[in-house]
Protein backbone atom coordinates (compact mmCIF):
# COMPACT_ATOMS: atom_id res chain seq x y z
CA UNK A 1 0.00 0.00 0.00
CA UNK A 2 1.46 3.18 -0.98
CA UNK A 3 0.00 6.82 0.30
CA UNK A 4 0.41 9.72 -2.56
CA UNK A 5 2.87 12.15 -0.57
CA UNK A 6 1.47 14.86 -0.84
CA UNK A 7 -1.69 13.32 1.18
CA UNK A 8 0.92 12.54 3.68
CA UNK A 9 1.71 16.06 4.20
CA UNK A 10 -1.55 17.37 4.02
CA UNK A 11 -2.70 15.26 6.60
CA UNK A 12 -0.17 16.45 8.86
CA UNK A 13 -0.41 19.91 8.24
CA UNK A 14 -2.96 20.52 11.30
CA UNK A 15 -0.72 18.63 13.70
CA UNK A 16 2.56 20.22 12.79
CA UNK A 17 0.06 23.64 13.31
CA UNK A 18 -0.62 23.12 16.91
CA UNK A 19 2.31 21.31 17.75
CA UNK A 20 4.08 24.76 16.67
CA UNK A 21 1.73 26.55 18.87
CA UNK A 22 2.44 24.81 21.80
CA UNK A 23 6.23 24.85 20.91
CA UNK A 24 5.73 28.64 22.02
CA UNK A 25 4.01 28.03 24.94
CA UNK A 26 7.10 25.55 26.34
CA UNK A 27 9.99 27.57 26.48
CA UNK A 28 8.19 29.82 28.73
CA UNK A 29 7.53 27.17 30.95
CA UNK A 30 10.69 26.11 31.27
CA UNK A 31 12.38 29.08 32.03
CA UNK A 32 9.71 30.51 34.05
CA UNK A 33 10.33 26.82 35.89
CA UNK A 34 14.13 27.61 36.61
CA UNK A 35 13.41 30.87 37.90
CA UNK A 36 11.07 29.60 40.58
CA UNK A 37 13.99 27.26 41.16
CA UNK A 38 16.21 29.82 41.61
CA UNK A 39 13.73 31.56 44.44
CA UNK A 40 13.73 28.25 46.18
CA UNK A 41 10.59 26.97 44.70
CA UNK A 42 11.49 23.73 43.41
CA UNK A 43 9.25 21.58 45.03
CA UNK A 44 7.02 23.56 43.79
CA UNK A 45 8.36 23.01 39.71
CA UNK A 46 8.51 19.01 40.72
CA UNK A 47 4.68 19.21 41.21
CA UNK A 48 3.64 21.07 38.22
CA UNK A 49 5.69 19.11 36.38
CA UNK A 50 4.66 15.71 38.02
CA UNK A 51 1.20 16.96 37.06
CA UNK A 52 1.96 17.86 33.98
CA UNK A 53 3.62 14.56 33.06
CA UNK A 54 0.47 12.85 34.41
CA UNK A 55 -1.61 14.40 31.46
CA UNK A 56 0.35 14.26 29.32
CA UNK A 57 0.63 10.34 29.18
CA UNK A 58 -3.52 10.75 29.82
CA UNK A 59 -3.91 12.51 26.27
CA UNK A 60 -1.51 10.97 24.71
CA UNK A 61 -2.62 7.67 25.32
CA UNK A 62 -6.94 7.76 25.43
CA UNK A 63 -7.26 10.32 22.24
CA UNK A 64 -5.04 8.15 20.29
CA UNK A 65 -8.03 6.01 19.55
CA UNK A 66 -10.19 9.22 17.52
CA UNK A 67 -6.62 10.03 16.13
CA UNK A 68 -3.46 12.70 16.06
CA UNK A 69 -5.30 15.37 16.18
CA UNK A 70 -6.87 14.66 18.87
CA UNK A 71 -3.46 14.13 20.58
CA UNK A 72 -1.96 17.15 19.30
CA UNK A 73 -4.71 19.11 21.11
CA UNK A 74 -4.67 16.82 24.33
CA UNK A 75 -0.88 18.12 24.40
CA UNK A 76 -1.87 21.77 23.74
CA UNK A 77 -4.06 21.90 26.36
CA UNK A 78 -1.52 20.45 28.99
CA UNK A 79 0.76 23.30 27.70
CA UNK A 80 -1.47 25.89 28.48
CA UNK A 81 -2.15 24.14 31.71
CA UNK A 82 1.46 23.97 32.49
CA UNK A 83 1.62 27.72 31.77
CA UNK A 84 -0.84 28.84 34.32
CA UNK A 85 -0.21 26.70 37.07
CA UNK A 86 3.70 28.55 36.15
CA UNK A 87 2.46 31.70 36.52
CA UNK A 88 0.75 31.37 38.97
CA UNK A 89 3.50 30.28 40.98
CA UNK A 90 5.30 32.83 40.01
CA UNK A 91 2.99 35.35 40.48
CA UNK A 92 3.00 33.76 44.13
CA UNK A 93 6.91 33.97 44.79
CA UNK A 94 6.80 37.24 43.21
CA UNK A 95 4.46 39.36 43.20
CA UNK A 96 4.94 39.94 39.36
CA UNK A 97 1.31 39.79 37.31
CA UNK A 98 0.59 38.60 34.02
CA UNK A 99 -0.29 42.00 32.82
CA UNK A 100 3.58 43.48 34.18
CA UNK A 101 5.05 40.03 32.51
CA UNK A 102 3.21 41.20 29.57
CA UNK A 103 4.19 44.43 29.16
CA UNK A 104 7.37 43.72 29.74
CA UNK A 105 8.28 41.29 26.56
CA UNK A 106 6.06 43.78 24.17
CA UNK A 107 9.39 45.17 23.30
CA UNK A 108 11.18 41.89 23.07
CA UNK A 109 8.49 41.00 20.75
CA UNK A 110 8.82 43.89 18.70
CA UNK A 111 12.70 43.40 18.31
CA UNK A 112 12.24 39.74 17.37
CA UNK A 113 9.48 40.41 14.64
CA UNK A 114 12.35 43.80 13.22
CA UNK A 115 14.64 40.76 13.24
CA UNK A 116 12.98 38.48 11.25
CA UNK A 117 11.24 40.76 8.70
CA UNK A 118 14.71 40.76 6.81
CA UNK A 119 14.94 36.91 6.59
CA UNK A 120 11.50 36.55 6.06
CA UNK A 121 11.63 39.35 3.19
CA UNK A 122 14.81 37.25 1.75
CA UNK A 123 12.42 34.34 1.28
CA UNK A 124 9.83 35.83 0.13
CA UNK A 125 11.55 37.91 -2.79
CA UNK A 126 13.83 34.81 -3.55
CA UNK A 127 12.08 31.62 -2.78
CA UNK A 128 13.85 29.66 -5.18
CA UNK A 129 17.43 31.83 -3.77
CA UNK A 130 18.21 32.86 -7.65
CA UNK A 131 21.48 34.82 -5.76
CA UNK A 132 22.26 31.25 -4.26
CA UNK A 133 22.46 30.09 -0.64
CA UNK A 134 25.11 32.31 0.93
CA UNK A 135 24.01 35.43 -0.48
CA UNK A 136 20.76 35.05 0.56
CA UNK A 137 21.69 34.23 4.04
CA UNK A 138 24.44 37.01 4.07
CA UNK A 139 21.98 39.50 3.04
CA UNK A 140 19.34 38.31 5.32
CA UNK A 141 21.73 37.75 7.92
CA UNK A 142 22.83 41.58 7.73
CA UNK A 143 19.02 42.68 6.86
CA UNK A 144 18.15 40.40 10.74
CA UNK A 145 21.17 42.35 12.68
CA UNK A 146 20.03 45.94 11.15
CA UNK A 147 16.32 45.16 12.12
CA UNK A 148 17.48 44.03 15.47
CA UNK A 149 19.72 47.26 16.32
CA UNK A 150 16.69 49.71 15.10
CA UNK A 151 13.96 48.18 17.40
CA UNK A 152 16.73 48.07 19.99
CA UNK A 153 17.07 51.41 20.08
CA UNK A 154 13.60 52.14 18.46
CA UNK A 155 11.61 50.25 22.05
CA UNK A 156 14.28 51.75 24.27
CA UNK A 157 15.33 48.52 25.29
CA UNK A 158 17.88 48.02 28.01
CA UNK A 159 20.26 46.02 25.63
CA UNK A 160 20.24 49.38 23.65
CA UNK A 161 22.33 51.02 26.49
CA UNK A 162 24.65 48.02 26.24
CA UNK A 163 24.86 48.24 23.16
CA UNK A 164 25.81 51.76 22.99
CA UNK A 165 28.82 50.81 25.44
CA UNK A 166 29.84 47.93 23.20
CA UNK A 167 30.37 50.01 20.64
CA UNK A 168 31.98 53.23 22.48
CA UNK A 169 34.23 50.73 23.58
CA UNK A 170 34.99 49.68 20.55
CA UNK A 171 36.21 52.91 19.34
CA UNK A 172 38.07 53.80 22.26
CA UNK A 173 41.67 53.21 21.88
CA UNK A 174 43.07 50.60 24.25
CA UNK A 175 46.76 51.58 25.40
CA UNK A 176 49.69 49.07 24.67
CA UNK A 177 50.98 48.02 28.53
CA UNK A 178 54.43 47.90 28.37
CA UNK A 179 55.22 44.23 29.38
CA UNK A 180 57.29 43.40 32.20
CA UNK A 181 60.31 41.06 31.72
Amino acid sequence: LTIPCEMCIRDRVPVVRILALVGMVMPFCVIQGEVLVALGRAGRVFRIQTVSQALRVAVTVVPAAIGIEAVALGLAAVALVQAALILGALRAATGVRLRVLAGATLSSVAITAAAAAGPLAVALLDPESRLGAVPDLALGGGLSAIGWVWALVATRHPLAGELRDLLAGARRPYPLRASRQ
